[in-house]
């Protein structure tokens, strides 16, 4: 916990990070985010770019809303390997731990992350530490390495000044390696800067590779103009744009054509118009193809997951299939089919 409120409060508001190392040096970043329902979208800025769901569950309070909020926004955005470990469980009789554990398991059932392990904790007695652990390493083990596609980005999570350093921003940085001296265009504003220094857990490296956790020093550009939600990218890979064609999953609630709602991807946050293309709802728990129309220029890229939320809700997500539309006309089944082939596995298709 970085903030004074969350030390007082005892609860996470905002993003905190660390990380850990094993006996052979391998290391795991963690971002740590709000469990609390008034702070889900700080939550959602957290767990873009992760491997893996550490999903934290108090044996004194069992599965909460905003515990099953959490697993519907982890499946749509198709994070597949979790852990779920159960704290406190020094506070609560065995024969309550047990009924929580077949809560979990039912409440998982058929979700990105069922079948992940179930660990008991106590964080008082150290009960279960080293095993939740092994766990994680044992997992991370077979995560495939990060896509490495030359094109580097990274979505701006912390930006901060140090004295003598200047510009720092942090972030989980995804397609490409960033490197010291590098060029660099804060999207999507178009500021230009330069790469004077990258850090990863307070080491400095010359060259940061997709999937980790960075600590960018940015030289010609002020710590005021850097914030959550902006992107770091080199000059000529990415443009801002106003609207995105997208796979749109409901969840339990109906969305309307041109309805408003919060769009979340990445680590930025917008109000976006939803343009449903072949009907006027999406039923719950639907799928179709749809456009995001933003109020303010974004950077979206090929397959970002994003997540929608309407007033304190979340009512859906999907994938990002073109990062750059033109307006379609609606009803089209020549554009249906090329969103269709846009969005497939099949590499054939897309091209």
């Amino acid at each position: 916990d970085r903030l004074l409120e969350e030390k007082q409060r005892g609860l996470t508001i905002d993003l905190g990070f660390a990380w850990l190392r094993d006996e052979n040096n391998n290391e795991i970043s963690f971002v740590d985010v709000p469990g609390h329902e008034k702070f889900i979208s700080n939550m959602l800025t957290g767990i873009s770019g992760i491997d893996m769901v550490l999903m934290v569950i108090a044996a004194d309070e069992s599965v909460m809303p905003q515990t099953i909020e959490h697993l519907q926004i982890i499946n749509l955005l198709s994070i597949k390997k979790g852990i779920i470990a159960i704290t406190k469980t020094d506070l609560v009789e065995k024969e309550f731990v047990s009924l929580i554990k077949e809560e979990i398991s039912t409440l998982i059932s058929g979700t990105s992350i069922e079948n992940s392990p179930i660990i008991e904790t106590s964080v008082n007695t150290g009960f279960g530490i080293q095993e939740l652990k092994k766990e994680i390493f044992k997992i991370i083990k077979t995560i495939p390495q990060k896509s490495n596609i030359n094109k580097p980005r990274l979505p701006i999570d912390r930006s901060f000044s140090l004295t003598g350093f200047g510009t720092i921003a942090t972030g989980t940085l995804l397609d490409g390696e960033l490197s010291v001296g590098q060029e660099i265009i804060i999207l999507p504003e178009k500021y230009s800067g330069r790469i004077r220094g990258i850090q990863i857990h307070q080491n400095s490296i010359d060259s940061a590779k997709p999937g980790t956790r960075v600590g960018i020093n940015l030289s010609g550009i002020s710590h005021q103009q850097i914030k959550r939600g902006q992107t770091i990218a080199l000059p000529g890979n990415m443009e801002p744009t106003l609207a995105g064609d997208v796979e749109l999953i409901s969840l339990n609630k109906n969305i309307r054509h041109n309805s408003i709602v919060n769009l979340h991807f990445g680590t930025t946050q917008t109000l976006s118009k939803i343009r449903l293309l072949d009907r006027n709802i999406l039923y719950k728990n639907s799928f179709c193809f749809a456009q995001l129309k933003v109020t303010n220029p974004v950077a979206f890229s090929k397959n970002d997951p994003f997540i929608i939320r309407l007033g304190s809700n979340t009512i859906g997500g999907g994938k990002i299939i073109d990062p750059n539309p033109p307006r379609h006309k609606r009803n089209s089944q020549k554009i249906l089919q090329r969103l269709g082939n846009l969005s497939s596995d099949s590499n054939e298709k897309v091209v």
